[in-house]
């Protein structure tokens, strides 16, 4: 995923993010997770974010139009961000859980509710804290087109100086699959 926006020559977005996720099922309820993720915010002046880790995930419930899972993972962060007062490259290293539920809730045949909420300190100071959650809705308009709708929420309790602590979106769009 890449954003770029402009506005009179002025950048108001300019994000990156690749997330690549394999899961193992050793049973009906199990599963092992392995993940590595790069990504890049110059507004946040995050100038590069790599992640890699590994855990379980647990189904806590499944039936045909409702699931919830729960991912309980080790994680290694490494971060180069900006500072503010002359633009030199800070790199932290850190050991973070990520504890996230997940689910999928399909009312009828024409609505679809998923999300995802992280939450992620690190492993010797839970008061450095990452929490972040993704709920979108899909709206079946016709067998090709879909109305659908995304909320994110990022909030980080340790950013570089003149950065936000929490982030939040909302987009809308029309899907059409052919």
């Amino acid at each position: 995923q890449y954003n770029l926006g402009k506005a009179e020559g002025n950048e108001f977005v300019d994000d990156g993010f690749q997330h690549i996720r394999y899961n193992y099922q050793t049973n009906d309820w199990l599963a092992w997770e392995a993940f590595t993720q790069l990504q890049y915010n110059q507004l946040i002046k995050l100038k590069m974010r790599w992640l890699l880790g590994t855990g379980p995930r647990f189904r806590l419930y499944k039936k045909s139009k409702s699931q919830f899972y729960l991912g309980t993972l080790y994680m290694f962060v490494y971060n180069e961000e900006s500072t503010e007062e002359d633009g030199q490259t800070v790199f932290l290293r850190d050991h973070r859980l990520s504890t996230y539920i997940s689910f999928r809730l399909k009312p009828t045949e024409q609505i679809l509710f998923s999300g995802t909420t992280y939450i992620q300190p690190v492993l010797n100071d839970f008061s450095d804290l990452r929490v972040s959650t993704q709920t979108s809705m899909l709206f079946k308009i016709s067998s090709t087109l879909q109305f659908t709708t995304h909320f994110r929420l990022v909030y980080d309790s340790d950013v570089p100086e003149g950065v936000l602590n929490t982030i939040y979106q909302l987009t809308n769009g029309l899907r059409w699959n052919f």
